[in-house]
């Protein structure tokens, strides 16, 4: 909602963002009047404003973001780290403008996801995790019943058990996408 009422026109890619991620993005970027300019066709035109300030409890503030976030890594940096790869399952595969030669997705193919900039690391750690999964995939044992769903899939729990840490479907199906490509 705009400070009068109405709906939000343009809201970008925001809303993929997992609750957490989403509100710790919001507390990031309502720290100023200052207009937000648009660096992507579909980005906010304006600050969005929390109706109260946004804090996630100091010994959970990381717990719905994915992959390895440890005590010393920034909020800001995680959030940064959980839209990449958030981005990353958006992108077209084999398109040379969202993808590097090195098989990497392209900076500027996420932020204009996004509509936001973030680091190559951030990219990178993002990136990074898809690869994580992807391994995890191919860890697992094929005649193991366990391990994977009725419709072939592989299970986001049998999944976590080998990362150490929590998934989601989504990442499961964007990493099952790209290995099963690679068949």
């Amino acid at each position: 909602m705009t400070g009068t009422g109405e709906p939000m026109k343009n809201t970008t890619k925001i809303q993929w963002l997992a609750p957490l991620a989403l509100a710790a993005l919001l507390a990031g970027c309502c720290q100023t009047d200052a207009p937000v300019a648009p660096s992507a066709p579909g980005a906010l035109t304006e600050p969005v404003v929390p109706a109260a300030p946004v804090t996630p409890a100091p010994a959970d503030n990381h717990a719905n973001l994915q992959g390895p976030v440890d005590a010393e890594t920034p909020a800001s940096q995680a959030v940064d780290v959980a839209a990449a790869g958030i981005a990353i399952r958006a992108l077209t595969p084999g398109n040379p403008e969202h993808w590097t030669k090195a098989g990497k997705p392209r900076v500027r193919a996420l932020e204009a996801q996004l509509g936001f900039d973030i680091s190559a690391a951030d990219r990178d750690a993002a990136w990074q995790e898809i690869q994580d999964i992807r391994a995890a995939i191919r860890a697992l044992a094929s005649d193991n019943l366990e391990h994977w769903t009725k419709a072939g899939k592989p299970r986001v729990r049998a999944l976590e058990e080998h990362l150490g840490y929590d998934i989601t479907a989504a990442d499961r199906d964007f990493a099952w996408k790209t290995v099963q490509a690679e068949q």
